[in-house]
């Protein structure tokens, strides 16, 4: 697990370090990578080739460029995964529960703050960072995230599926609907229409039509499957909510 945190000020980096170590309870799970200004973390997510960091820890009030700034400028990009902002004042009405931010840690951070939101991560980590293609069909590849799908879509005696992946943008398994359907449980997919299953992480807007988040693509919803997508979807939202509170 990887674990960014960017703060100007060197003893804060250092106290949320020890407070993660504590987590960990000396075992070798955190690998940490530091940032001494915001800069530095875009910098660091437009190389390509740096790891992903698992779990940021952003100070609001820096320097040149505050934390909710780099937050606009990073959120998109897939080499930071999930964030959680720290701030000297209380800013419970911070835009702390948008795209991949989990919430925030008022100074001086705990280690009951810390340890929840480094518990969640690990919790997404373990149960839907990988989607189990094997399930789906052989011979694809293994290291698809459950968040770079974006929808199925039936195709006949054929499902298309969907990601948000650069490199791999349609992948057709040979598998119906149903069959496909039925290895969904358990994942937060959900059948919105009687050809599309919809991821919810990606879910941004829900209407007549789906629209996700990051793409140009909008999803019809079926007019008998338009209150179970509300219900089943508002429900997902206060569970993801109810973790971080």
């Amino acid at each position: 697990m990887i674990i960014g945190i960017c703060d100007d000020n060197a003893k804060d980096r250092e106290y949320i370090k020890t407070l993660c170590d504590m987590y960990f309870g000396g075992n070798e799970n955190g690998e940490y990578i530091f940032f001494n200004q915001g800069e530095e973390v875009i910098e660091y997510v437009e190389n390509q080739n740096n790891e992903r960091v698992d779990l940021l820890f952003l100070d609001i009030e820096m320097g040149e460029i505050s934390g909710i700034t780099v937050k606009d400028m990073v959120v998109k990009s897939d080499k930071i995964w999930r964030l959680v902002f720290v701030t000297g004042v209380d800013q419970k009405d911070v835009d702390a529960f948008g795209l991949k931010v989990i919430g925030y840690i008022q100074k001086p951070a705990t280690q009951e703050r810390v340890n929840l939101y480094l518990n969640n991560v690990v919790e997404d980590i373990r149960k839907e960072r990988y989607f189990p293609v094997d399930k789906i069909a052989k011979n694809l590849p293994k290291d698809i995230l459950v968040e770079d799908i974006l929808y199925f879509q039936s195709d006949g005696s054929y499902t298309k599926i969907h990601t948000k992946r650069s490199d791999i943008r349609e992948i057709i398994v040979t598998k119906k609907f149903k069959q496909v359907e039925e290895l969904l449980i358990g994942y937060p997919f959900i059948r919105v229409h009687k050809s599309y299953i919809v991821n919810m992480m990606n879910i941004e807007t829900i209407e007549t039509k789906i629209g996700l988040k990051d793409v140009k693509v909008n999803i019809p919803v079926g007019r008998t499957y338009l209150k179970t997508t509300n219900d089943t979807y508002n429900e997902y939202v206060k569970n993801k909510i109810r973790k971080i509170l």
